[in-house]
């Protein structure tokens, strides 16, 4: 029966860093085949394995004079071996409560020595071995053992560079996937381009690369631009704006472009990473916004109550008379146009939103412009809320309605005339409700009867002020 093995006291995190580096189950690489084949002729042993421990067994990554097969952690001399930074070697096995009944001593493998150094990556995780095993006892020497540790940190080196060439490669996979993406020389001549450019300029890979980026003529982009990203390069700087392109069939797009000069040691330009995420639709939804709020004199604005930032649309800008191209001072909201006389009611509108005793406000109210100008203005304000329910912004528009009369006035006006005529007709008049009570009677009623309106509205039915017979 095999004695239990102890886990490192790391255990959980090792085994979350093993499976960071995508090794396991994959197939042979020449590369760590080298490094076994050279630790087994260094050593002077015919068997040589690099070993990866998960959970539950043993898996060789690559393997020298042996089957390359997994094995449970409990029939493993790894699983000892990564209990500890030092070279763990067992020159007796036979002799050894822990090994005597091993497989690999006891079959066809017939180990008598065995000598492994755990892989270490820079967090201080062991993640398998590198060792050496010999069906003859055996000793290795001073030499052997420091070449053994070598070779090994040769391993976790060849680990590490795979791992980030996956993880490069991984990310380069999801940048495609989601950006249009090239990548350019010292002289500016492309040496990447991926699907998304070549579909964006029209022209295929083979077609581009070796190409410089003026020949390509995509980006229709202003004078300034030109001249801010020149500065940029030449600066060592990141950019990023919203240009327009049109390619060679005179498709337009919008992108918001992000270029990023990559710089060796000596802080010399080595590469140009250009990325597009395409903005195409908020470019024209934002237009169709401005013009939408030019008409109908509308402005919003949304206020982050987090961090108390507020944002507003071009539409807000033009109804509060800011100039074209006029930003506001960072402290601005809404309320600091509020007239003084609406003031503490809009004010207590805010109120009852941030302590949620409301979802949606409808007000009137009136406000002073930056230049001094008052307007009549409608506005709706509302909420908004995070996936779980929690409150994050409060969000409106306003509608200047200065030249309008409002519908209410309108109404207003109807129904004082529609009341004249009913209480000035020569004929008698009167409204009861569902119990037969008055509710409504003019003077000429009033005059027959003989009561006060006082004295007959709510208080008296038709019958009550009618003759017994």
């Amino acid at each position: 029966m095999m004695n239990k093995i102890p886990a490192p006291k790391t255990e959980q995190g090792r085994i979350a860093a093993l499976k960071l580096y995508g090794i396991l189950d994959t197939p042979p690489e020449q590369e760590f085949d080298n490094l076994a084949q050279l630790a087994a002729e260094i050593c002077n042993t015919p068997i040589a394995l690099i070993n990866l421990i998960d959970e539950k067994r043993q898996w060789p990554k690559a393997s020298v004079g042996i089957s390359p097969q997994e094995m449970p952690r409990e029939f493993s001399f790894c699983s000892y071996t990564i209990l500890d930074d030092e070279i763990f070697e067992i020159n007796a096995p036979l002799s050894d409560s822990r090994f005597a009944q091993n497989q690999l001593v006891t079959g066809d493998a017939g180990v008598r020595f065995y000598a492994g150094i755990p892989m270490v990556n820079k967090d201080g995780y062991r993640l398998g071995t590198l060792c050496v095993m010999s069906p003859k006892h055996h000793q290795l020497n001073s030499y052997q053992r420091i070449s053994l540790r070598i070779l090994t940190a040769s391993v976790m080196s060849l680990l590490e560079l795979r791992r980030e060439k996956n993880e490069a490669e991984a990310y380069r996979t999801t940048l495609d996937e989601i950006a249009t993406v090239s990548i350019l020389d010292t002289h500016q001549n492309l040496v990447y381009a991926n699907d998304k450019f070549c579909r964006m300029v029209g022209l295929s890979e083979e077609e581009l690369l070796g190409k410089n980026i003026s020949e390509v003529k995509l980006s229709d982009i202003t004078p300034e631009q030109a001249n801010s990203i020149s500065n940029s390069i030449v600066e060592r700087k990141y950019w990023s704006g919203v240009i327009k392109n049109q390619n060679i069939k005179g498709i337009v797009t919008w992108s918001n472009l992000n270029i990023l000069p990559f710089t060796n040691k000596d802080n010399e330009i080595s590469r140009i990473f250009t990325i597009r995420q395409d903005v195409t639709q908020e470019v024209l939804l934002r237009e169709q916004l401005a013009t939408s709020e030019a008409l109908a004199k509308t402005g919003s604005w949304e206020l982050n109550i987090f961090n108390r930032q507020t944002t507003w649309t071009p539409g807000m800008y033009a109804l509060l008379d800011y100039d074209n191209g006029e930003e506001k001072l960072s402290e601005q909201s809404i309320m600091s146009f509020i007239h003084p006389g609406d003031f503490e009611r809009v004010n207590e509108v805010n109120k009852r939103m941030l302590e949620k005793r409301a979802q949606v406000e409808q007000l009137d109210f009136k406000i002073v412009t930056k230049k001094g100008r008052e307007k009549n203005i409608s506005a709706i304000v509302q909420k908004r809320f995070n996936s779980k329910g929690g409150l994050t912004g409060i969000y409106g528009t306003l509608q200047d309605i200065t030249n309008y009369q409002p519908a209410t006035l309108i109404q207003s006006s109807t129904t004082a005339k529609y009341e004249e005529l009913y209480n000035n007709a020569p004929c008698g008049y009167f409204t009861l409700d569902a119990n037969g009570y008055i509710i409504a009677i003019n003077e000429t009623c009033l005059k027959w009867v003989g009561y006060s309106k006082e004295e007959v509205v709510g208080q008296l039915r038709m019958r009550d002020m009618l003759h017994p017979d």
